[in-house]
């Protein structure tokens, strides 16, 4: 039983550092780079300043639909695996966003 527990401990702590760091730096490479390709790096202090924290905010509750899949993914598939279990659920996610519009 207390290997089962350290298990998913692990895991748990695998998703919320998923969370915690990746999603910040996905979110600050994301309008680096858009800033950058639209030629606005002379307002991009500003921009990271006022939208920053809503924009991970809003990433961190749009990606917690995932949470189920990603304990799953963590726990039970290989590491070559993940990612193309992961985008594959991101793809059936955007079809059915796709659909409710």
């Amino acid at each position: 039983i207390t290997n089962f527990i350290s298990k998913w401990r692990a895991t748990f702590i695998h998703v919320l550092a998923d969370f915690a760091i990746l999603g910040p730096i996905s979110v600050l490479s994301l309008m680096v780079c858009t800033s950058i390709v639209e030629g606005r790096t002379n307002t991009l202090i500003q921009e990271l300043s006022l939208d920053f924290v809503p924009t991970v905010w809003a990433s961190t509750v749009a990606s917690l639909g995932f949470v189920p899949m990603q304990l799953l993914a963590f726990k039970h598939l290989p590491l070559k695996y993940r990612i193309l279990y992961m985008n594959i659920q991101d793809i059936f996610q955007e079809f059915r966003e796709f659909l409710l519009k």
